[in-house]
């Protein structure tokens, strides 16, 4: 079973994604501070973090900070946060967050992400190879290489790489 620590200063919160989670099958782990939540990762090492933004005694920058220092940073942390505020949440996702969800959050949008950390990093080019005989596509291909947008799709035999550019890949017959 996958291991999911919840750090909420919200009782209630942490008590309703904490049925929710056990419903989905996880075993959940809770922490209302900062420093909890950085001491039970440091122990229990769980599969999947879901903190607050603005957790009391250790900021979330320096949660993320530490979680590197102690060679933590695979841990996919998702943030939850009350403030749309893009600069500092591009600046979360550079420091290590894989996810901003903005509260309140949906629990379908919560699991869709956990269940996207459980699947196995796929590049752009292995998604194209394998399309195989059935389509040829042109896809964009934004960094980070997670996002990818279908541009055209029509039959073919076999597809081949025919040009690259810097952000776009296209194939064709």
């Amino acid at each position: 079973m996958q291991k999911v620590l919840i750090g909420h200063p919200d009782k209630n919160f942490r008590y309703e994604l904490h049925k929710s989670l056990v419903a989905q099958k996880y075993i959940v782990i809770e922490a209302d501070n900062g420093g909890a939540m950085f001491a039970i990762t440091k122990m229990q090492q769980p599969t999947f973090i879901i903190a607050a933004d603005g957790m009391p005694s250790l900021s979330t920058e320096d949660f993320l900070k530490k979680l590197r220092d102690v060679n933590l940073g695979h841990i996919p942390v998702i943030v939850l946060t009350t403030r749309n505020n893009v600069p500092r949440n591009l600046m979360l996702l550079e420091m290590g967050a894989k996810e901003i969800l903005l509260e309140p959050i949906h629990e379908n949008e919560l699991f869709f992400h956990l269940k996207r950390f459980n699947q196995p990093f796929v590049s752009s080019i292995e998604k194209v190879e394998s399309i195989g005989e059935k389509e040829s596509k042109e896809v964009v291909v934004r960094k980070p290489a997670t996002t990818i947008i279908e541009v055209e799709s029509k039959s073919v035999a076999a597809p081949s790489i025919a040009r690259a550019s810097n952000s776009s890949l296209l194939l064709r017959q």
